[in-house]
């Protein structure tokens, strides 16, 4: 069924018109139209809403500096798990990465996982595991070392992502991965875990997920 738009003449509101030759229907466009009645912003709240708008700006300002000095944009770093904003970041994440596992992978498979930190300040050395993790404060991971490892025991591999924690934000160092106990190059060290995985999960043997999401 085609339709055009008429004006009523009276009240210049829109209206749609069947073009069918049997019974013209105008629905008027605001009819079910509701706006709600709001109050006017109280000076107190328009102070709140100043101080939100410049610390926006500068925060737009802040990340196009940052930006500019950096190959890709922050958000390409943080979905490589290159930085994070404080030790509760990587937690939350890595919660959501092991109920998901469970679905995109076989019971059968076993993955460990551990975070070690080298406080640069206390010269301590602590360590947790994924529950511990999730109860960590920011402030108890403020400057020193960290050092992720996701471990296959089956396939004899460990995955480790090294980071220099700084003011306890995250910033990515570098990747290793053992097999055996030997280090190999990163990339090898994922075809090794491809090839393992594949058995075990149709997601990453059709394609719909690539080895990365494993890690």
């Amino acid at each position: 069924m085609q339709t055009r738009f008429e004006f009523d003449r009276m009240t210049t509101e829109p209206s749609i018109v069947s073009s069918e030759k049997h019974g013209a229907i105008p629905v008027t466009a605001t009819e079910n139209l509701q706006i709600p009645q709001l109050p006017a912003f109280t000076a107190h709240q328009r102070a709140l809403l100043d101080q939100f708008f410049e610390l926006n700006q500068r925060y737009k300002d802040s990340l196009h500096q940052a930006e500019e000095s950096l190959t890709m944009s922050l958000t390409t770093y943080r979905q490589n798990r290159m930085c994070y904003g404080d030790i509760t970041d990587v937690a939350c994440f890595r919660r959501e990465f092991f109920e998901t596992v469970h679905v995109i992978l076989s019971s059968s498979v076993t993955i460990g996982y551990e975070m070690a930190f080298h406080d640069q300040t206390t010269h301590r050395k602590r360590s947790w595991d994924l529950d511990a993790l999730l109860r960590v404060k920011p402030d108890q991971v403020a400057n020193g070392d960290l050092v992720e490892t996701i471990s296959y025991p089956q396939a004899k591999l460990r995955l480790r992502r090294h980071y220099v924690v700084q003011n306890q934000h995250l910033y990515w160092r570098t990747n290793q991965v053992t097999h055996h106990q030997q280090v190999v190059p990163w990339t090898e060290g994922l075809m090794l875990l491809q090839k393992f995985l594949e058995p075990h999960s149709i997601w990453l043997a059709h394609h719909f997920l690539s080895v990365q999401a494993y890690t």
